[in-house]
């Protein structure tokens, strides 16, 4: 094999190399939480970036159904929802005060984590009718 070609071979395989990381590092950085309000899939909730930047999106087959949106702030609509902290609706689903900090202390989460927060609660009983369920990836938890 000629020198040139080596070379090119080489740069080749870096590139896929870096690409691969880059990619592993960026999917796994983001997490997802399905919403189900009455045991019905509604949508997608998506941190992008650890702490910073979200969406939300209705799944196609909530926003043909004959159901009412998840709330008032967040109407049934096609266009994915961003925002770039975590939305009032989802916070609000959260405990508060010394149950936060004992949640957060035991299952070692940090209390700025919202979502984490929430992730960590998924697939338990919430107040009210919306729940978070998690989403398997690669069959995979996270």
């Amino acid at each position: 094999m000629n020198r040139k070609r080596l070379k090119s071979d080489i740069r080749w395989a870096t590139a896929i190399i870096g690409y691969y990381i880059w990619f592993q590092t960026f999917y796994n950085a983001m997490r997802f939480q399905s919403v189900f309000p009455y045991d019905t899939q509604a949508g997608i909730l998506t941190e992008l970036n650890p702490g910073i930047g979200y969406s939300f999106q209705y799944t196609e087959e909530y926003l043909n159904a004959d159901m009412l949106p998840i709330s008032a702030t967040l109407p049934k609509q096609t266009a994915v929802y961003s925002s770039e902290h975590l939305f009032p609706f989802f916070s609000n689903m959260l405990p508060e005060g010394a149950d936060r900090r004992v949640i957060c202390r035991s299952l070692k989460i940090d209390e700025n984590d919202f979502f984490g927060l929430l992730e960590a609660m998924a697939d338990k009983d919430f107040i009210g009718a919306v729940n978070i369920r998690r989403i398997k990836r690669f069959n995979n938890d996270f």
